[in-house]
């Protein structure tokens, strides 16, 4: 991969600026973590349909890497047992929007996205940064690349990115390729420090956006 022309090196400043917010993150919302946890062990204890892991493995890519994306569990048993016998990919996101497929405690995780909350793993260990464009399962992405679209490959993928700020507006939104393609040119043509900062200005965009119920 590193032989790739298209191939970007994640900056050390924002390489290093991912890892300590992420670890800061971490130790500030522990506790809560370890109540959610709490709270999918004991329904999936009395819950027959909740019955099911703590957290939940997603397939995904990440600069031209497989990688498995963490989350806190919302599928209820019945879901998980679907998404096991499949013999083709399935995307979740359809599933997530039905209720019927998702527990009582995913129901509230999944509404105020606090099932990607795990994905602060994911950056620690470096298969994500918290900005980039976002990991998409391997059917979607290899579609993309088969285009010539290399925004998912050159890039280390991102818990948000320009796109989910966007939401908010629909002509920019609508063009979600020209968002990241322009978000890799600012990677390439700016200093470490300005990268750094960008980065932390879209992360407020992002939680400003997640408060206004608008998701991410």
């Amino acid at each position: 991969m590193k032989n790739d022309p298209s191939f970007i090196k994640t900056p050390w400043l924002k390489n290093l600026f991912d890892k300590l917010m992420a670890i800061l993150l971490l130790i500030i919302s522990g506790p809560f973590m370890i109540i959610i946890a709490s709270l999918i062990l004991l329904e999936s204890t009395f819950i027959k349909n909740a019955k099911g892991p703590i957290f939940y493995k997603d397939p995904r890519m990440s600069h031209g890497q497989p990688f498995m994306l963490l989350k806190f569990r919302i599928f209820s048993r019945k879901c998980l047992e679907m998404m096991d016998t499949s013999t083709t990919c399935i995307e979740t996101k359809p599933l997530e929007q039905d209720n019927k497929n998702l527990t009582l405690i995913g129901r509230y995780l999944k509404k105020w996205y606090l099932d990607e909350m795990p994905q602060l793993l994911n950056i620690l260990k470096g298969d994500m940064s918290f900005v980039g464009p976002r990991p998409w399962n391997f059917k979607d992405y290899t579609e993309e690349i088969n285009q010539n679209i290399l925004r998912k490959k050159v890039l280390r993928a991102g818990l948000v990115g320009p796109v989910q700020i966007a939401k908010e507006d629909p002509d920019k939104f609508a063009n979600q390729v020209q968002l990241d393609q322009e978000y890799i040119e600012f990677i390439k043509t700016n200093s470490q420090v300005v990268i750094v900062l960008y980065d932390l200005t879209i992360m407020i965009k992002a939680i400003q956006v997640l408060m206004r119920g608008k998701g991410l």
